[in-house]
């Protein structure tokens, strides 16, 4: 009779176990071939023109809709998600230029883009001598300054960003190399005061901050596309180990964000939305600062995407090959760069097709 016991326990053991063998590999065979899972997508974006349609589309519950769980994380600049996503802290990143150092590892994809960078430039105090002075850039674009005065200059910029790449594309503009000025790393908004209140002889601004300068009567010295000569664009990076292990959740996070961005492309929509996010999340933002935000930089729409001159990465590329030259990324590295676009998501998201820079 005791054996008989012993010989049921055996065999229930070994159908539970079967069971459980069946419902683990059935669990990874969908979680390898990109299917969804219940793990929660772990998302970092700014509080600003690029990280809106995430912030929208997660208040509208457009991510619940997908069946997805989104964990939101809020950075001030790209350089720190940077640092987040190599700490393998984060998942997904909307975020600007600065994503080109994600991308180079090789452990990264650009799956879309969001909005364009307009906006962004260089600013001199209306005292400086630099502000007196223009250079007509090889593009026959007229600049402020010269090699005579900016030579020797400080800089104020978060390294690692967009504004770290405007500062280095206007010196070479004036003939200058990296050891005839220095740049001064700081956060956008303490940078700006500090700049307010006399340190630094000059300061590079995204686009929020480049506003306020302008109301605070700082002279312009040069746009983002005066200065550097290309138009590039914000968007977002995934995991490639998100990609292959959860290719399906990943489409669906871009069919809701994608969604929040062509509502946000109605300008009352967007001034609405994002004058209450904006200040929700420490960044007060006047009506009128507002107007000039949406003015300067727009949504890239599945319509501009469909057009015969967007091409995906081709902005992204040329920082790559920028910060190549001055020694930030390795050769070696720059082909990750390239082989990180990938529209196929974003085209299976929305249905359309898309021409990619690689």
């Amino acid at each position: 009779m005791r054996k008989k016991i012993i010989s049921i326990i055996l065999t229930a053991v070994m159908v539970l176990g079967i069971l459980a063998g069946c419902s683990s590999s059935e669990k990874e065979a969908a979680e390898g071939s990109g299917g969804s899972s219940s793990e929660p997508l772990r998302v970092a974006l700014q509080p600003v023109c690029l990280g809106a349609p995430v912030g929208y589309a997660y208040e509208k519950g457009y991510y619940e809709d997908e069946g997805l769980d989104v964990e939101l994380t809020y950075f001030d600049t790209g350089a720190p998600e940077n640092e987040a996503f190599a700490a393998g802290q984060i998942d997904i990143a909307a975020s600007g230029l600065a994503s080109v150092f994600s991308l180079a590892t090789g452990n990264a994809t650009w799956v879309g883009e969001i909005n364009t960078t307009g906006g962004q430039g260089i600013y001199f105090r209306p005292d400086n001598p630099a502000a007196q002075v223009t250079t007509t850039t090889e593009q026959g674009v007229e600049i402020l300054g010269d090699a005579e005065t900016v030579k020797g200059m400080k800089f104020l910029a978060p390294l690692g960003t967009s504004a770290q790449y405007l500062v280095m594309n206007y010196c070479e503009q004036l003939g200058l190399s990296s050891s005839d000025y220095e740049i001064v790393s700081m956060e956008f908004g303490p940078a700006l005061q500090a700049f307010k209140s006399g340190e630094g002889d000059a300061i590079s601004c995204d686009i929020w901050y480049a506003i306020e300068a302008e109301e605070a009567g700082f002279s312009r010295a040069a746009t983002f596309e005066e200065a550097c000569g290309i138009e590039p664009n914000d968007g977002i990076f995934v995991s490639n180990t998100l990609i292959e292990e959860r290719r399906d959740d990943v489409v669906k996070f871009l069919r809701a964000t994608y969604k929040a961005l062509e509502e946000l492309s109605d300008d009352s929509v967007r001034h609405e939305f994002c004058l209450r996010w904006y200040a929700e999340n420490g960044r007060e933002f006047t009506e009128e600062q507002m107007d000039k935000e949406i003015e300067r930089r727009w949504y890239i729409t599945s319509e501009i995407m469909e057009q015969e001159d967007y091409i995906m990465g081709e902005g992204v590329t040329a920082m790559a090959e920028f910060y190549v030259e001055d020694g930030k990324i390795s050769e070696d590295m720059f082909p990750n760069v390239q082989k990180s676009y990938d529209p196929s998501l974003l085209e299976e998201a929305l249905g359309i097709t898309i021409q990619c820079d690689n």
